[in-house]
């Protein structure tokens, strides 16, 4: 396009297969403008005509002291697509490099934008899964007694306490408990369910490496926290080579043999024999559904760092203050610290509840924030186009082809930040496995959900600055500069 003082510009023809369409013109020294432009190849006519006209509005806004006057492109498909006007001389910069630099200006604004759709949509759908999961945490088995079981931690190791006292002061502390009216069953365990320690134990299958958890019990212990006995027989007083497995371990180490009578090595221990297979219990790894537990019969050196649970028949509440007072009697020292099993487990329910409140809150706000971006450049491609616009609607124009020219302008941008969303949140999460509780990273339901929701609020976002090109007056708009 040649823009010379008080002359009349004519453009080449589209040449919809081709990719050249503003052709670059040596006009006279001083004597105006050339601009050189380059469609993308094999674009319609419309689109070339809704791109030279883009590019002109910036020109003028690129020249605000210049004159235009009776711009003008033709909308015959195939035809020409003309410009008539003038502008007065003056010292502006080459419109390749404004048309270069508007190139780059809607290329950054089109990948913020993208960059916020796919940042809302990691968060809206990772926050979905997490809501999921805590439902599924909420409403979920964990496989042992929490409601009524009561937990005793005298920590003995803490305060000085060998071995032999110790069996003396568990021995008491349990004959006590024991008569205690309500309660049904005292046992003991070195890692009380729902608690900081732990004793962990690697695992090699098949090249890949698992933690076991392992539990020192006594003979007692399923039977208190009411963990199911699948196969096999329980552990019995003085068995010190056999030990039970979860049926997440069996399943895992032995995946087409039997479980039973398997030998067992953990580390650098001595070799174990497998007697039973129990159900699984996430006693310790509340969020993953695949723990894999060992139990063994505690020997002398885990006396002091046993603990004892109780089963209660009734509420624990209502025995918590005499297994406190039966504890606190027997030593004048310490006071063991007592606490219900349900309270430990409401805890974790309650930081699974606010870590997935917080994602959500996160989701909320960039969702807000991508709304904002769209309706931002819908508005501009409205103030860019509304004397297009306006001579459409003059021509008999519909409603829905203006809405869908202007549509056309960025759902490319969400369509690929949309997908870059997804895959984002497929990949955060698989890093976040552990903290979904069994639910599968890819539920189909937190995925379709989170993208319905951005799609439904962007897009009624977007209806406003749209709704206003509608609404364009073709006498005001053929004024507008």
């Amino acid at each position: 396009m040649r823009l010379h003082s008080g002359r009349s510009i004519a453009q080449h023809p589209y040449f919809v297969h081709g990719s050249q369409v503003l052709t670059d013109f040596s006009g006279e020294e001083n004597s105006g403008v050339a601009m050189w432009g380059r469609l993308t190849k094999g674009a319609t006519p419309r689109a070339a005509e809704d791109e030279l006209s883009s590019l002109a509005a910036t020109l003028r806004l690129q020249h605000p002291h210049d004159v235009w006057e009776g711009e003008r492109l033709s909308s015959e498909p195939g035809g020409y697509a003309q410009s008539v006007g003038s502008v007065s001389r003056g010292s502006s910069p080459p419109p390749n490099h404004i048309a270069r630099q508007r190139h780059r200006m809607t290329f950054a604004r089109r990948f913020l934008i993208g960059a916020q759709v796919a940042s809302s949509c990691v968060l809206l759908i990772v926050s979905g899964l997490l809501v999921r999961a805590f439902d599924h945490l909420a409403s979920s088995d964990p496989g042992f007694e929490y409601e009524h079981t009561i937990v005793v931690d005298p920590s003995l190791e803490e305060h000085g306490y060998t071995a032999p006292r110790a069996r003396a002061y568990l021995d008491d502390l349990e004959s006590r408990l024991r008569g205690i009216a309500g309660v049904q069953s005292v046992s003991r365990t070195s890692t009380p369910p729902l608690g900081d320690a732990r004793i962990t134990a690697t695992i090699e299958v098949e090249g890949r490496r698992y933690d076991v958890y392992i539990h020192p019990v006594d003979p007692g212990y399923l039977e208190t926290m009411k963990i199911p006995l699948l196969r096999g027989r329980n552990l019995t007083a003085g068995d010190e080579a056999g030990v039970l497995v979860s049926e997440s371990l069996a399943r895992r180490r032995w995946p087409n043999q039997e479980a039973l009578g398997q030998p067992f090595r953990v580390g650098e221990a001595k070799l174990l024999t497998v007697v039973g297979v129990t159900g699984n219990a996430r006693s310790l790894a509340l969020q993953d559904p695949d723990a894999m537990e060992l139990y063994r019969l505690a020997g002398e050196s885990d006396l002091v760092g046993l603990a004892i649970v109780v089963r209660t028949v009734g509420p624990p509440e209502a025995l918590a203050p005499a297994v406190g007072a039966a504890a606190k009697g027997l030593d004048r020292d310490f006071v063991p610290r007592v606490q219900l099993l349900k309270n430990q487990f409401d805890d974790h329910i309650r930081d699974a509840q606010q870590g997935a409140l917080a994602v959500s809150l996160l989701g909320i706000i960039a969702l807000v924030v991508a709304s904002l971006g769209i309706v931002g450049l819908v508005s501009y491609e409205v103030a860019q186009r509304t004397k297009e616009i306006g001579i459409r609607m003059a021509i008999g124009a519909e409603p829905r082809h203006v809405l869908r020219s202007l549509a056309a302008q960025f759902h490319r941008t969400v369509a690929f930040g949309l997908l870059a969303g997804v895959g984002g949140a497929a990949a955060l999460s698989q890093l976040l496995r552990r903290e979904l509780f069994g639910l599968s990273t890819f539920d189909p339901l937190s995925y379709v959900a989170a993208l319905a929701l951005f799609v439904c609020v962007t897009g009624l976002a977007a209806l406003i600055p749209a709704r206003r090109a509608l609404g364009v007056d073709p006498l005001v708009a053929l004024r507008c500069d």
